[in-house]
């Protein structure tokens, strides 16, 4: 009897045992891993998500205000110009020329990682010929990174004839990507004597 109560698991129980701890730790780890998985891609797309909505927020903010806006199609960048004067007339009662401010948004990489860059005119013009631009990929200009592919449309509204931008991008941070498509309607499109000179029939266009 005392024999009997001595004897231990038969080496087939043990494999089983084995076996089964195989398959249950197997699972677990298969769970882990895609509960992992999951959360690194959900974590990637609100952080592109944040930087397309970033992105958009600010060419949106320029183009709203501006009167006129471009884009170049074969080099691949948004130009946003706003005409802006003083409300007071000079000593012989004429209105200042228009100050032009001029703004560009453009895609580049710096090392291997595709962004969104905005630069002012002051800051990209060509030091020889001022008609001229230098968009190029400095740290500074940044707006925003793990950009795929960026471009924009200029349509005009049917019933108002005004500007529309319309903007794509793709973003992308080798986990995972969003692609973002927004038109941003322009409120301002008179030239500034037109919209701030009572002279030439001016008032808000807002």
């Amino acid at each position: 009897m005392k024999d009997k109560e001595r004897e231990g698991y038969s080496l087939v129980e043990l494999l089983i045992a084995m076996a089964i701890t195989s398959i249950v730790l197997s699972t677990l780890l298969i769970l882990l891993s895609f509960g992992s998985h999951n959360m690194r891609i959900t974590h990637s797309m609100v952080a592109l998500q944040d930087q397309a909505k970033d992105a958009v927020n600010h060419i949106s903010t320029y183009t709203m205000e501006a009167s006129d806006i471009e884009w170049n199609d074969e080099k691949g960048f948004l130009v946003v110009t706003k005409e802006s004067v003083p409300q007071e007339v000079d000593s012989e009662g004429n209105y200042p020329a228009p100050v032009v401010e001029k703004c560009f948004y453009w895609k580049g990489q710096e090392n291997g990682v595709g962004g969104i860059y905005f630069a002012k005119w002051d800051k990209v013009k060509d030091a020889s010929d001022e008609t001229k631009v230098n968009l190029v990929s400095k740290p500074e200009f940044l707006l925003v990174d793990h950009i795929q592919d960026f471009s924009c449309k200029v349509k005009a509204d049917k019933a108002t004839g005004k500007k529309i931008l319309h903007v794509e991008m793709k973003l992308n941070d080798n986990n995972t990507e969003f692609e973002c498509k927004k038109d941003v309607y322009m409120r301002n499109q008179k030239s500034a004597k037109e919209t701030n000179n009572p002279s030439k029939g001016g008032g808000s266009d807002v």
